[in-house]
């Protein structure tokens, strides 16, 4: 899996020339043994599940000026 995101990943110009890509996997249910490990000793290799995916609060509406839109 990660073989084919690195591959995939060259096709794109995104972050061409550019150093230090960061590889982020996506799992709902854990991953297999060999990705935990290639993960803990890749620093490029990031794994993340759902309680990771977090946003950061928005401020409360009466805060916001009038017409503003977004946090």
């Amino acid at each position: 899996m990660l073989d084919l995101l690195k591959k995939r990943s060259e096709t794109t110009s995104y972050g061409r020339n550019k150093p230090g890509k960061q590889y982020l996997l996506f799992s709902r249910n854990g991953c297999k043994p060999e990705l935990a490990e290639l993960a803990r000793s890749d620093a490029s290799v990031h794994i993340i599940g759902p309680e990771e995916l977090t946003f950061a609060p928005t401020p409360d509406p009466v805060d916001r000026p009038t017409g503003s839109i977004g946090p």
